[in-house]
Order: structure tokens, then sequence, then C-alpha cells
């Protein structure tokens, strides 16, 4: 492993211990990552070059820092930006399932009203042959 690679293996562990996750897989459960390739980044197993700017984000690093590429310094603040733009994004993937929801529901009330008019037609036809039985039988 190169040592570049370890570098931005070790920054990603730390920016993930310092937002409280205590392993590589909770906090790649937490943000939707794939478990396996977020931990193999980590253990610098894999290069992060194209998810660097998700795990950024999520995390609330800098991506210069995160890819090596700005001095570590341990007074720095997180990137507070980067972490809203994480949380403005995961909104918007709310908003959408919802909007999701609403019409899955929206099809099931559909549904239902014709189920309704379907057993109100059959509680009529068998009324009618109740009362042609009747009829029948007097």
């Amino acid at each position: 492993m190169d040592s570049q690679r370890q570098l931005q293996a070790a920054r990603l562990k730390q920016a993930r211990e310092k937002r409280g996750f205590k392993s590589a897989r909770a906090a790649a459960l937490r943000f939707h990552w794939n478990p396996m390739m977020y931990t193999k980044h980590e253990a610098g197993e894999r290069g992060i070059g194209r998810a660097v700017r998700k795990y950024a984000s999520a995390l609330g690093v800098d991506e210069a820092w995160l890819l090596g590429l700005k001095e570590d310094r341990a007074d720095e603040p997180m990137d507070i930006l980067g972490y809203l733009r994480h949380l403005d994004a995961k909104l918007d993937r709310v908003i959408s399932d919802i909007g999701d929801l609403r019409t899955r529901l929206s099809w099931l009330e559909v549904r239902v009203t014709s189920v309704e008019a379907s057993v109100v037609q059959i509680h009529e036809r068998v009324d009618g042959v109740q009362r042609q039985l009747d009829g029948i039988s007097n």
C-alpha cells in the first residue's frame, strides 16, 4: 500500500471516529454506503478517489484534507457547510420518498374504493337472489 493511500485511510478513520462512529461498518450503514467498500477504503486496501466527496461531506471534513493534499491540523473545525450539504441531500431523498409513498397511498385508496364498490354490488346481487328465493318459497 502506498503512503498516500495509507494517509487517506488514516484520515478517513480519524474523521469517522471524530464523528463518533465506533466502527467503519456503523458509519457505512448510517450513511447508506457499501460497508465492504467503505471498510476497504478505511483499511487502505482501495483508494478513495471517487468516493471522497461523499465521505468528506458526510463526515464533515475538507476533501483536500481527506485526500492528504492539505496539512493535518488537529484544531481545524469540521466542514460544517459540507455536512449541511450532506444533510440537505438526505432531506431531498426523504422528501422524494414521501412523494413516492403518497403516490402509492393514492393508488391504494383507489383500489380500496374499487373493492368497496365491488362488495356493494355483490351484496346487492345477494339481496336480489335472496328476494327471488323468498318469492319462490312463498
